[in-house]
């Protein structure tokens, strides 16, 4: 695992939901160091993808050294998924939404026993009939640096997870619990 980085992504525009998700108090914490627990069995780095409003609120909760500033000129998600790659180029990449609460370490350890045992893929995700799950997933260096490739060849400013997916090599698991992918974009 010495060549994986857990990824929270936290920079969304939260739009539907009228807040930041990550900031949601939760059980004495923050949705988003609520899911960075999620992957303290694993023994790896974690950090937060973040854009650049919401460094201050952030740094209240979080050590800004574990802070990673979205700096990549793509607008959308993928953006960071290429600033982590961009800071951290060797490593493979575990991204998880900040707002996937329910996801549980069973499915976390699914997938990774797939990704060390199917090495041939770019991208490991899950994917129920419709759609694939792009914020439970791995993503390995090499595919993410054909990806950056792809997209500067293509001048794209904008590019979606489903794009990310489509483009690469993925290893698409399919669902057993789609509890575990449950997102809170709205207030209840």
């Amino acid at each position: 695992m010495s060549n994986l980085i857990g990824v929270i992504m936290c920079g969304g525009e939260s739009k539907r939901r009228g807040t930041d998700k990550g900031l949601v108090p939760i059980e004495n914490q923050v949705w988003a160091t609520f899911m960075a627990d999620k992957l303290s069995f694993l023994n790896i780095p974690v950090i937060f993808s973040v854009n650049p409003q919401q460094v201050n609120k952030y740094s209240e909760h979080i050590s800004p050294s574990d802070l990673m500033i979205d700096d990549n000129l793509i607008k959308g998600p993928a953006r960071g998924l290429l600033t982590a790659h961009g800071s951290y180029p060797e490593l493979d990449i575990l991204l998880l939404a900040c707002d996937m609460l329910d996801l549980d370490a069973h499915t976390i350890m699914q997938l990774l026993r797939i990704y060390k045992a199917e090495k041939a893929y770019d991208f490991y995700v899950y994917q129920d009939e419709n759609y694939a799950q792009p914020f439970c997933g791995i993503y390995r260096s090499a595919g993410v640096r054909k990806l950056q490739a792809n997209i500067l060849e293509n001048g794209l400013i904008s590019v979606s997870m489903q794009y990310v997916l489509n483009q690469g090599n993925t290893k698409r698991i399919t669902i057993k619990s789609n509890a575990a992918f449950a997102n809170y974009n709205y207030k209840t």
